[in-house]
């Protein structure tokens, strides 16, 4: 939670029309927002009662946020991302399951909503004790490009973060811009030389980058 320079919690409609200030100004056309996270936002009304007050207008505050960002962000070229965690429901209705924190508003103009499942470690071979990163597995539960409920990995290495080279290789592969054969891959075509190992791949694409700048592109005209 962030503190002014007195060392006070701002609460969530400073940070909120903050936001909005920043998605709105026109020097930052085509810029990135990241939220992270809406958790730990904090409402005025909440810092001004007692830690016993048990009202939540942290959903409120988000919804009137949204009407207001949804006209700025299509404008503004921006792209949004609200990083938010699940609790239970505990209404009636909810019979226990698991739910965002940042209510239904944000969740019903999002043109994509990503749950992460479960995460586990990237190895460079399954004999290799050390890992590299982690390997994520997401489910889809909104997307405007891909059906619902479909599962997707991301790759975290480690120093890096995202592998966007990673992930990059995986979709050339399935769209089959690059010949494999069992472990070994042809990263010039059928007549090239040929490297053994998604790792020793990975090494070879991060030393010649423009060779990924021309997958990255055919992948973008075939989507």
């Amino acid at each position: 939670i962030q503190k002014d320079p007195l060392g006070k919690i701002i609460p969530a409609e400073v940070f909120l029309d903050s936001s909005i200030s920043i998605m709105g100004d026109p020097a930052n056309k085509g810029a990135m927002l990241i939220l992270d996270s809406s958790s730990v936002l904090i409402p005025q009304s909440e810092l001004d009662e007692d830690i016993r007050a048990t009202r939540n207008t942290l959903p409120r505050l988000l919804a009137l946020w949204c009407k207001k960002f949804c006209q700025i962000i299509p404008d503004n070229d921006i792209t949004l991302i609200v990083i938010t965690h699940l609790i239970t429901d505990t209404s009636p209705q909810g019979r226990g399951r698991k739910i965002p924190d940042c209510g239904k508003k944000i969740r019903f103009a999002a043109d994509t909503i990503l749950k992460a499942d479960y995460i586990t470690r990237w190895k460079k071979s399954d004999s290799d004790p050390d890992h590299i990163g982690q390997q994520i597995h997401w489910s889809i539960d909104k997307s405007s490009m891909a059906s619902s409920i479909k599962k997707v990995d991301s790759w975290l290495r480690y120093g890096i973060g995202m592998d966007e080279n990673k992930e990059a290789l995986d979709i050339a592969l399935d769209l089959g811009l690059i010949d494999c054969s069992g472990s070994w891959y042809s990263p010039f075509g059928e007549e090239g030389d040929k490297i053994q190992g998604m790792s020793n791949f990975l090494d070879w694409v991060d030393e010649n980058p423009e060779y990924m700048l021309g997958v990255k592109e055919k992948i973008k005209e075939l989507i």
